[in-house]
């Protein structure tokens, strides 16, 4: 009788609402992958100009070669720190890009699964699931 048992607090959400048809699943993957693919082509173009700055950047830290004064060795060394910075920003558009091509795929297979009827699904599919369930 002197068990204390906490039944939530006023105005407490118990998990999402909404409709959870899978017609609106869909319609929210396929509306997912818009956004994906516009920044996908931002980040792309974004790629393509730091790729132009870092090929500028070479060429120029090439002509300079051998540095006969204190001031081509300075130019020399903030262009190599600028090459560098380019370097890193272009490893890290790299990653993001390949980060949305796989968000890409992800929903495109969850789209092709929830529009497959269950007589359609073959046996190692429903085996698989059940594997992921039972874990």
């Amino acid at each position: 009788m002197n068990d204390l048992i906490h039944t939530g607090v006023m105005g407490m959400r118990w998990g999402r609402r909404g409709s959870t048809s899978t017609s609106s699943k869909i319609s929210g993957l396929s509306n997912k992958n818009k956004e994906l693919k516009t920044t996908l082509d931002k980040t792309i173009t974004k790629s393509e100009k730091n790729k132009v700055k870092v090929d500028k950047l070479t060429k120029k830290l090439t002509k300079r070669g051998n540095y006969l004064t204190d001031i081509g060795y300075t130019m020399a060394k903030t262009t190599g720190r600028k090459l560098s910075r380019k370097l890193n920003k272009d490893k890290k558009l790299d990653i993001k890009i390949a980060k949305i091509n796989k968000r890409l795929t992800t929903n495109k297979q969850s789209i092709q699964t929830m529009r497959t009827q269950m007589k359609d699904l073959k046996a190692n599919n429903i085996a698989s699931g059940k594997a992921f369930v039972n874990s």
